[in-house]
Formats: C-alpha cells, structure tokens, sequence
C-alpha cells in the first residue's frame, strides 16, 4: 500500500506532497489541470516498480519519495546520475543506496571507459570498440544503448524487494490499441485462454479424485460416519447442479459428457435415508465435485462480475461469454434481436469502457495498487458519474487499492471526499 509520494521541483517548480494515508475505501481521486504532472506521477511509480529508470531520466525533477507501509525510497538527480536511497537519513551508516549513471557524453573518454567498465562490465577489445553483454560496440553506440536500456548492474536485493512490494498495474490513457492490434480483440482471445487454463486444472484434479475414488468408497465403507445426513446430501446435491448449470450457462464443461453430475431431482432425502452405504458412496461423491468445481470459483465470480457490469451500461447490447470465443455481443432489442455485433462496430467509449473494466477484472492480482490514466476518456457523463461506484466492484473481487488521475467533474461529483488535488495554485 502507498502512503505518501512527494515531488519535489517537477519540471523544475513543482512540488507535491500527497499523503494517501488519510483516504478510505480503497480509492483515490488525483485531481488536476492537464499538463499538472499527474501522468508523469504514475509513470514514475511505474518505473520503480518496474526497475525502469528512464522516466527519471527524461523528467526534470530534483527529488522523488514514495512511501509504503514497510520502508521508502528517494530518488535524487544529480548532475550526472540518479542516487537511490532507502532513508531520509543520507548520512546514515544504515543507508542503503545506489547510482544509476546516465550523462555520459560530455565527460573525457578515458573517464567514460573508467566508468563503463566499472559499473556496467564492459570490457575495451579495440582503440575504440567494447563488449558488453557478448555483444560489440563502437563507444557511442554502447553509450547509447546503456542509456536506454538503463541498466543497473546487479540490482541491489533491498530495490528489487521495495518494487515488487509496490505491486503497481499501470492503465494507460491510449488503452484500444497494442502494438497496432485492437485492444478488445486481444483480451477477447486472452479470455478464451483464461477458460482453457481453469478447465485443464478441473481436468487433472478430476482425473486424481476420480483414480482414489473407489479405493476411498472401499476404506470407508467400514467406518461409521455419524456427520452424513440425507437431508444434507440432497440440498449439496442440489447446490452442485446449480453450480453446474452457472458454469454452462457461460460454456464452461458443456462439451464433455463424463463431467455429467448425479442428476438431483433423482434423489430424494427419504430415498437414501436408511441406506447407509448409498449415503456413504453420496456423501463422498459430493466431496470429491465439490472440490473440483472449487476449481472455478474465482473464474465465476470474475465472470459474472464482468458480465453484470458490461451488461448493466451497454444499451441493446448483450455480452455472451463462452469459451469457444472469449465474449461477444448480440443486439438484445428491435427486429434484429439475437443478431452478432462485430468488436470493431462498438463505439469508441464502448470499448474504453470495455478495455478498462476486463482489465481490472481478469488482469489483475489481489491487493494490487491500480493506477488508472484519465479512465473518462470517450466515457459518456452518467458512465462517468457511476465509475467509482462500478469499481467497488471490482474491490470486493480482490481488495486492490486505485489511484485514479482525472480532471472529470462528473467523475468527482459525488465522491469529493476521496479528492486530492495537484497543480493549482494555493491562493
């Protein structure tokens, strides 16, 4: 979790300090003018988390703090390097710190090729040809690719430790395309591979319970089980075929014939009530598909979470989830009722809307802290009203923590309690 981020002299008079601490239910609003650095903020705590210096680089600034609940780390640019700290106390004997060099053009060539071999490994093969990395460079070119690629050579434990505490997804303003190919296609196929990925861990537990089950039916079948009820047999067994047909009602296990459960409608309490060893044979039975519908669990709540949302704001629309094509729409009104809406015929803020939400529902891990660029872009205003209350959704799936960068007022209309505000003057 963040708690506090300051910024000091961005682009060269900007100084922010924001205190996260304060704020509740998990949601915050940064709120500012355009060109108030709010992107640039993100892209910073991105490139911590990343251990991807180069924003630090190009951004003039001179010092950068995020803090978390367990430590923090300063960033400070010097004339020639970026010096990396975990302690407001530079002087410290504690103090653990790093430097990342990175103006090298101007300095004297022996005290670049002093400072290439010292901290970056390059060995000299030529008057003026280096390797670095199994690979030869002319002196500028390998200057140029070190800059790039800003490379710190063995990254120290305590910096790798601190960005994957930050566990930071970054959402982007130009989210419909990558690398030229369109967004919703991508997580359409992405979704296909999510399904296939649960249904082949279902597979392999169910081929093991299913090899122990008669072994198990055998050993206990010799022991008295006072816990099994035929009462409770019947409603679990009514429970697992709900379960069931919510999965198949999204195209889950509908195509093969083995995965068929016991049909509850067979059986009553008062039919199994005094055979103890039909009980005993159920009550193991329903163990076993218990334990591999589990398998599902998160998959179903994401789904139906996914499905409520787009389904709910879509107007004649209708989202249809099913393994064989990840999701696709069917209009849901008029004389063309049932017909297929290709994804590239939605509307711009159809597809932002779209984008955005299959990422922070499928994409994401728990207690993630999700940074989300300008998430009113091409947004009708009452979907913009409605977001944050759409993403508390989302919470209850996995806890995350959203930092959200707008200048929406519709966006912050009802929710000015979870505002800070960058970049306006103070008077």
């Amino acid at each position: 979790m963040i708690k506090k981020i300051y910024v000091e002299k961005l682009f060269g008079y900007l100084d922010y300090p924001i205190d996260f601490s304060e704020q509740k239910n998990n949601i915050v609003l940064l709120h500012g003018p355009n060109g108030s650095g709010k992107t640039t903020i993100f892209e910073m705590i991105k490139g911590i988390s990343d251990l991807d210096f180069r924003i630090f680089i190009s951004t003039p600034f001179k010092r950068f703090v995020i803090e978390t609940d367990k430590t923090s780390i300063h960033i400070r640019r010097n004339e020639d390097c970026l010096i990396i700290n975990d302690d407001f106390e530079i002087n410290s004997d504690d103090i653990n710190e790093t430097n990342i060099l990175y103006d090298l053009d101007n300095k004297p060539f022996y005290e670049v090729v002093e400072i290439l071999e010292l901290n970056y490994g390059v060995k000299r093969v030529g008057l003026r040809e280096f390797e670095y990395q199994g690979e030869k460079y002319k002196r500028n070119d390998l200057i140029s690719h070190i800059k790039n690629q800003v490379i710190i050579k063995n990254v120290p434990e305590w910096l790798t430790l601190f960005s994957k505490e930050l566990n930071i997804l970054f959402i982007k303003a130009e989210r419909l395309f990558d690398n030229q190919s369109r967004k919703v296609v991508q997580q359409k196929n992405n979704l296909k591979e999510i399904i296939r990925n649960y249904e082949n861990k279902y597979a392999i537990l169910s081929k093991e319970l299913d090899a122990k089950f008669p072994k198990k039916i055998i050993t206990k079948s010799l022991e008295k089980n006072n816990e099994i009820n035929s009462v409770d047999i019947a409603k679990r067994l009514q429970n697992l075929s709900l379960k069931r047909h919510q999965l198949s009602r999204k195209g889950i296990l509908t195509d093969n014939d083995t995965n068929d459960l016991i049909p509850a409608d067979d059986i009553k309490s008062d039919d199994i009530y005094d055979n103890d060893y039909l009980k005993q044979f159920l009550y193991y039975y329903i163990l076993d598909n218990e334990e591999k519908l589990d398998v599902f669990n998160t998959l179903l709540s994401k789904l139906e979470t996914f499905e409520k949302i787009i389904n709910g704001y879509f107007v004649n629309k209708k989202i249809i989830i099913s393994k064989k094509t990840g999701f696709s729409f069917i209009l849901s009104k008029g004389n063309l009722k049932g017909q297929p809406i290709p994804l590239k015929k939605l509307s711009s803020g159809e597809q932002h809307f779209l984008v955005l939400f299959f990422e922070l529902i499928f994409n994401t891990e728990e207690n993630r802290v999700i940074l989300i660029d300008e998430p009113e872009i091409s947004l009708h205003v009452s979907w913009q009203i409605k977001l944050v209350d759409i993403l508390k959704d989302i919470i209850d799936l996995s806890d995350d923590f959203f930092i959200l960068a707008t200048h929406s007022p519709s966006i912050l209309r009802n929710h000015r309690d979870k505002v800070i505000s960058v970049g306006y003057d103070n008077d």
